[in-house]
C-alpha cells in the first residue's frame, strides 16, 4: 500500500522552538550541574523544541532516572516519544502528568490530547503489522470520522479511513465498501439531574445537554437520539463542545448532561464516571434504539464494572454504542484487504469491557457495500496460501494460478486428442 493512507484525527506538537544560543545556554547550565533535574528538564525541552528529538529523549531520561514522577520531566519526555513515535510510553508518561503536575492548563491540554494518542496507538499498530509483510501505511490527520467520509469521497490519494457507524449510508455505494466494524465505542450519557433517576431521554428536554463538538459523529448521533425521543434538536440549550470542555461544564454545573462517546479509558469518561454527583443514564429503551438506528448496538455495563470495592455503578447500566468502522476505496487490493483482516483480527479480537473475545471485527452493518474479500474471511479466515507461505509468495502464487488457468484450460482437451493424433 505504497503511498496509501489512513486517516486518523490530528494531533498537534506542543510548545515552540528553542534557539541555537538558548540551547548553548542550558547546555552550559547542565555541564555545571549535571544533576540538577530543572535545568535537565529545561534543556530536554529546549532540545525537543528545536526538533533533537534522541538529545531531548536522552536528557529527560536522565532527569525522570534522578527524580521519578516529577510532572514536567513526565509532561515533556511524554511529548518526546509521542513525536518519536513510542505511543505507549508517551501515554504512561502522560497519565503520569495528570496525577502529579501542577499546572491545569497543562493538564487540560493532555486531557484533550489522550484520545488521540489512545486511537494512534490502534491505528500504529496497524501500520507495524502491516509493515513486517513490506506493506506501507501512511497515517494522514484528518478532523474526525465525518471528515474521514468526506476525503474518502472525494480524495484518490486517501485508501482506508475510520468511520462512526450511521455516518455513512450508501449502501449502494461504488466508490466505497466496508472492511467491518473493528470495535464499539460506547455512548455514555452522564448527568447531575435531580429527583428520581431518570432512564428515558425526554427528560433532558429543556435541560443544557452537550452534544459534541460541531461536526463530530458524536453531534450526529446524540441528536438522532434526542429527535427519536421527542426532544428538539434545534433548542437553544443543546451545546456543542469536545470531550474535555463537556467534562469541565458538567462538573462545574455549568450543564445538565452530556453525550460522551469514547472508550471507558478516555480522560473525559473517567473524570466523570470517578466524579461524585454524576450519574449514567440507564437507557430503558436500549433495544428500541437500535430497532430504529441498526447501526447502533444495545450494551450493558454490569454492576461493579467500574470499582468492584465500592459497586459502581450499583445496578446494571443500560447503554448504546456506536462502532467504529474501517472503510476503504472500491479498488484496494483483495491481498491488502486480507492482510488489513488479519491486523484487525489480533488487534480488534481482544476481550474488553464491552465485547468479548473474537466478537471484533464483524459485518452487520449494511450502511456500505461489503468487501467480498472481508467477508470470506470473516467466514472462513485467511486465504489458503497465506495461511503457510509469506504474504508477497503467496500473492506471487495466486497471481500465477490465476495466470495459468486458461492455459491449463485449454492444455487438458489438446492433451485428451493427443493419443489419437500420434
Amino acid at each position: 500500500l505504497l503511498g496509501g493512507a489512513l486517516l486518523l484525527p490530528s494531533c498537534a506538537t506542543m510548545g515552540g522552538s528553542a534557539s541555537p544560543a538558548e540551547v548553548r545556554r542550558l547546555e552550559t547550565a547542565v555541564a555545571q550541574q549535571p544533576g540538577h533535574v530543572a535545568s535537565l528538564t529545561r534543556l530536554g525541552a529546549a532540545y525537543r523544541s528545536a526538533g533533537r528529538l534522541e538529545d531531548a529523549r536522552e536528557t529527560l531520561e536522565r532527569a525522570e532516572r534522578l527524580q521519578p514522577g516529577t510532572g514536567p520531566v513526565a509532561l515533556y519526555l511524554g511529548i518526546t516519544y509521542e513525536q518519536l513515535g513510542d505511543l505507549p510510553r508517551a501515554r504512561r508518561l502522560y497519565e503520569a502528568y495528570l496525577a502529579n503536575g501542577r499546572s491545569e492548563s497543562m493538564k487540560r491540554t493532555i486531557r484533550q490530547r489522550m484520545p488521540t494518542v489512545q486511537r494512534l496507538e490502534m491505528y500504529v499498530a496497524i501500520r507495524d503489522a502491516l509493515a513486517r509483510d513490506g506493506v506501507e501505511v501512511l497515517i494522514r490527520p484528518s478532523a474526525g470520522a465525518v471528515d474521514n467520509l468526506r476525503i474518502l469521497k472525494t480524495s484518490t490519494d486517501i485508501d482506508l479511513g475510520f468511520v462512526q457507524g450511521g455516518i455513512a449510508n450508501e449502501p449502494e455505494s461504488t466508490d466505497l465498501m466496508l472492511l467491518g466494524s473493528m470495535y464499539v465505542e460506547p455512548v455514555w450519557i452522564f448527568h447531575r439531574l435531580p429527583g428520581p433517576a431518570p432512564t428515558r431521554l425526554n427528560a433532558l428536554a429543556g435541560r443544557r445537554v452537550a452534544v459534541g463538538s460541531a461536526g463530530s459523529g458524536t453531534q450526529l448521533l446524540a441528536l438522532q437520539l434526542l429527535g427519536l425521543a421527542g426532544v428538539p434538536i434545534d433548542a437553544a440549550n443543546l451545546l456543542m463542545s469536545d470531550s474535555q470542555s463537556t467534562a469541565d461544564a458538567l462538573l462545574a454545573g455549568e450543564i445538565d448532561a452530556a453525550f460522551v462517546v469514547g472508550a471507558p479509558e478516555a480522560p473525559a469518561v473517567r473524570r466523570l464516571l470517578d466524579a461524585p454527583g454524576i450519574a449514567l443514564l440507564d437507557l430503558a429503551h436500549a433495544d428500541a434504539y437500535v430497532r430504529r438506528l441498526p447501526h447502533l448496538t444495545a450494551l450493558t455495563l454490569p454492576a461493579g464494572a467500574i470499582d468492584l470495592a465500592s459497586v459502581r455503578p450499583a445496578a446494571d447500566v443500560r447503554m448504546l454504542g456506536a462502532t467504529a468502522n474501517l472503510v476503504a476505496r472500491a479498488d484496494l487490493h483483495p491481498a491488502i484487504v486480507s492482510l488489513l483482516m488479519l491486523a484487525a483480527r489480533d488487534i480488534h479480537g481482544q476481550p474488553g469491557l464491552f465485547q468479548g473475545i473474537g466478537e471484533y471485527p464483524q459485518l452487520r452493518t449494511n450502511e456500505l457495500p461489503h468487501s467480498p474479500t472481508a467477508r470470506r474471511f470473516l467466514d472462513s479466515g485467511p486465504p489458503l496460501l497465506q495461511r503457510y507461505l509469506p504474504f508477497w509468495i503467496a500473492v506471487l502464487v495466486d497471481r500465477l494460478l490465476v495466470a495459468l488457468l486458461p492455459v491449463i484450460a485449454v492444455l487438458i482437451p489438446l492433451l485428451r486428442i493427443a493419443p489419437a493424433l500420434y
